[in-house]
């Protein structure tokens, strides 16, 4: 059970509280760090597993946040965040 996920990017990691243990991260919340954040990506056995924005929420993956460290999805053609994949995992 979580009360905050982990988010980093090329610029750190950073915590983002949740209102409730394994509840919903608000969009909102995930935005002022990373203004063109649409949702969070996690890797798991090799793929990369998406966790869209619905709305004005983060629904947290079917088995929970658990102790990852999440990266932000932005829409193509933005800067926010990259990462490479061979030298950062």
């Amino acid at each position: 059970m979580s009360k905050y996920i982990k988010v980093g990017s090329n610029e750190g990691t950073h915590c983002f509280p949740l209102r409730e243990e394994d509840g919903p991260l608000v969009l909102s919340v995930l935005q002022t760090r990373h203004p063109d954040g649409q949702g969070l990506w996690f890797i798991e056995d090799d793929c990369k597993v998406v966790v869209p924005a619905l709305g004005a929420i983060i629904n947290p993956p079917p088995d929970g946040w658990g102790n990852r460290t999440y990266r932000v999805l932005v829409p193509d053609g933005h800067k926010a965040v990259t990462w490479n994949f061979r030298t950062n995992f």
